[in-house]
């Protein structure tokens, strides 16, 4: 029986994710309802592809622009109680999976203990608390919930076709929300109030009639740091699942290969710029050539790597020198008349703030830290609030920095072992598309760090990083097994 082709089940995917936001918005969020009962059935009928998918799609659904999917109260209800529902289910139901096929996050654990320690004397012990136990419910769902999936390929491939759609929805969805500049770039606050107020028509008018001035492009998320690590995890996904598991480049991943790099470069975001090149080069430099691929193929793909760096950089030299393209997008400005800032200051500047706060709050207390995922604004904002606390955003800086400021020299060190025993045990078992888009995934914290923050913009990149990438090396394995049983037989 002939197979369905591969990009007719995208289509067909990224069609029904389509419908599904379509009617969260049409319905006033309360459709996100019955996609928490569709993923609690998915995951009792043990239909793990679909569960998953649905998983990941909330997440998903938190970071797209609230100009497409408002996100009513009852529907941010569903965001946030429909995953922690789906992922115990997940946890119960894969704890009967037999095996040591797995994402070793187990140290992570320790982490974990001691920044529960050191939030028990931070800013905000309470607001600590409850985000410490949000983030374990998160982890422990995609942790757990995709153990020993060598033993369901179909679901693993479901997962495989689900990242696909994402991506055509994010890359597609992006674009056709250019014609409508308040949607686009949602940053502009005076164009967002214009749309508002008069429509879209009125919004493209004053975009156009602006001049010169810094426009981020956000797509269809709400922010242009949202949109630019979420394309670059995304474009590393792609360009493995082409060379890796589609084991050539057809038509749909060139498509999606050539797009995205341009609308990451249109975000202005210099943190998705390095998670890029670094998950890129962790693809085609390090996974490549460790994954069992035919010497036709990794000779190709050393060619056209070597193209791609070639063709890249002769472009921004010609941009640079024709129109100053680069040094505004450092600069994250189109009228450089005017500022004398040095390319160094300009990449330091808007993180200097963030990085001194955490160096406070390890000078306040260097052995424990300070809290997690908290600072003095949140002691101040809601530490004598009484009741639950769901929401108490926070802003942190680099990564390394935010968990020497939250978890002091004792945390430090236990997030260290966590990441070296990571690396390590992903090296042994051979998961190395999980240790190319785990990369990614810290390249993007190098900015802004959300790896502890599932409510944002980390949701989802775990979910592309950590699962995305676990399922493809899952595939690997089952072909492989496949391939060495055929030769047996």
């Amino acid at each position: 029986m002939k197979s369905t082709p591969l990009c007719f089940k995208v289509f067909k995917l990224t069609v029904m994710l389509g419908i599904a936001a379509f009617f969260c918005r049409i319905t006033g969020g309360y459709f996100s309802v019955a996609l928490v009962a569709l993923g609690v059935h998915w995951v009792i009928t043990r239909q793990y592809g679909k569960a998953l998918a649905c998983y990941a799609f909330f997440p998903f659904l938190v970071v797209v622009n609230p100009f497409i999917v408002p996100k009513p109260a009852v529907m941010v209800w569903a965001l946030r109680l429909g995953p922690l529902i789906i992922g115990m289910l997940l946890v119960a139901l894969a704890m009967n999976r037999r095996g040591e096929h797995r994402l070793p996050l187990g140290t992570m654990l320790i982490y974990l203990i001691c920044v529960a320690l050191s939030s028990c004397a931070g800013w905000a012990p309470k607001i600590s608390f409850l985000k410490l136990i949000n983030f374990i419910f998160f982890f422990l769902g995609f942790w757990i919930g995709t153990q020993n999936l060598q033993d369901f390929p179909k679901e693993t491939e479901f997962v495989r076709i689900f990242i696909l759609s994402l991506a055509v929805l994010t890359v597609f969805g992006s674009i056709c929300t250019l014609p409508f500049p308040a949607i686009a770039y949602p940053l502009d606050i005076q164009m967002a109030e214009v749309f508002r107020k008069e429509g879209a028509e009125a919004a493209a008018a004053y975009f156009r009639s602006r001049g010169s001035g810094m426009t981020l492009f956000a797509g269809i998320t709400f922010h242009s740091q949202t949109l630019g690590p979420l394309l670059s995890c995304l474009f590393v996904l792609v360009l493995a699942d082409a060379l890796f598991i589609e084991c050539k480049v057809t038509k749909l991943h060139l498509l999606l290969l050539a797009a995205m790099p341009i609308l990451l470069f249109m975000t202005r975001s210099r943190t998705a710029f390095l998670s890029f090149v670094v998950g890129s080069a962790m693809v085609l430099w390090y996974a490549a050539s460790r994954i069992r691929m035919e010497f036709v193929l990794r000779a190709r793909v050393k060619n056209l790597a070597k193209a791609g760096c070639a063709l890249m950089l002769l472009g921004l030299v010609v941009a640079e020198a024709s129109n100053k393209v680069v040094t505004r997008w450092v600069l994250k400005t189109d009228d450089t008349r005017y500022d004398d800032r040095s390319l160094t200051e300009a990449v330091t500047s808007t993180r200097m703030g963030l990085v001194e706060l955490s160096m406070e709050e390890f000078r306040m207390n260097p052995l424990f830290g300070m809290g997690f995922q908290v600072n003095h604004e949140s002691r101040e904002l809601y530490g004598n609030n009484a009741g639950l606390v769901l929401s108490a955003p926070v802003e942190k800086g680099l990564l390394p920095l935010m968990v020497l400021g939250e978890s002091g020299i004792v945390g430090t060190i236990a997030f260290l072992v966590f990441i070296c025993s990571f690396y390590a045990t992903c090296h042994r078992r051979k998961y190395m598309v999980t240790i190319a888009t785990f990369t990614t995934f810290l390249a993007t914290n190098l900015g802004e760090a959300t790896f502890f923050s599932p409510g944002g913009g980390g949701g989802i990149e775990w979910m592309l990083t950590a699962v995305g990438g676990f399922c493809l090396d899952t595939l690997i394995l089952f072909r492989n097994k496949r391939d060495v049983w055929y030769s047996m037989s």
